[in-house]
């Protein structure tokens, strides 16, 4: 008797330290939602405002710069196989330096969204999740859906990102306390106790991935985007690399232009968007 009453107390501990752990994963979860979702626009819309337009002439310029150097080298490699620099020669370069770019563009982009969203390889996995989700959150299923519901933007936020590994923490947090039947009160504390292990794993893979997260831009710039000294310095720092950029654009200019005929250089005007038209 009083080791039924024993495990009867120990199964009411371990559930009520499941229910600790899988609220404290659904603080770190929505904290995570804020970060990315609302934080990181906040900033980003704060940053574009001091400066945008200053970081908007950096990028212009380094792919200009980026583009006369691509072009150098190949003019460099056409004259080392004996080949003559034309104005036909000059359109060809054009032509595979804005594809080259289009291409590299395009990879960065897509880079991003990777490196973003936590996407399955099983196509079919997240699909299945979400719909799982969807229907213990369905009033006709759920007798809790009210407290439920506090969970839906999360899942859909995390399905339109992709994330798989999101919509599996908030599969784990909503089905944790459904009372499930075992054989007996033995295997039924395994049973909590490897919950309780798998939600301790994940509130610290959870931990991790913010702090990470955090160290990361623009939430770094959270303390310093009303820091007037910081602006500043900020400001220099861009303006610097400007100049250098100008600089560098400078020296590749005159490069570009001893590579060429005489001739062929009456034809070509050294436009910020020469590298996009056909000689």
């Amino acid at each position: 008797m009083d080791n039924i009453l024993d495990i009867d107390i120990k199964l009411k501990e371990l559930r009520k330290k499941i229910k600790v752990l899988r609220h404290e994963l659904l603080k770190l979860i929505q904290e995570w939602d804020y970060l990315q979702n609302i934080l990181y626009e906040k900033l980003i819309t704060i940053y574009d405002c001091l400066f945008g337009e200053i970081e908007t002439e950096i990028e212009e310029k380094t792919k200009l710069s980026s583009q006369l150097e691509r072009k150098i080298e190949l003019i460099n490699q056409n004259r080392r196989n004996g080949e003559k620099v034309g104005k036909h020669t000059i359109g060809f370069i054009n032509r595979i330096i804005s594809k080259e770019f289009e291409i590299r563009n395009s990879q960065y982009h897509n880079n991003g969204v990777k490196q973003y969203n936590t996407l399955s390889n099983d196509g079919d996995e997240l699909p299945h999740v979400y719909r799982n989700l969807v229907k213990l959150l369905h009033p006709d299923i759920s007798n809790k859906n009210e407290e439920f519901q506090k969970f839906w933007y999360n899942i859909q936020d995390a399905y339109k990102d992709g994330n798989l590994h999101r919509l599996k923490l908030l599969h784990q947090i909503l089905t944790t306390d459904i009372i499930k039947k075992y054989p007996n009160k033995y295997t039924e504390e395994l049973a909590l106790r490897n919950e309780i292990r798998r939600l301790e794993m994940n509130i610290l893979a959870e931990k991790r991935n913010i702090h990470r997260l955090k160290l990361q831009e623009p939430y770094i710039w959270e303390n310093k985007l009303n820091n007037n000294i910081w602006i500043l310095q900020k400001r220099k720092l861009l303006e610097d690399e400007i100049k250098k950029l100008d600089k560098k654009i400078e020296i590749n200019q005159r490069r570009f232009r001893l590579l060429v005929s005489f001739e062929e250089e009456s034809l070509i005007e050294m436009k910020p968007d020469y590298l996009l038209d056909t000689v």
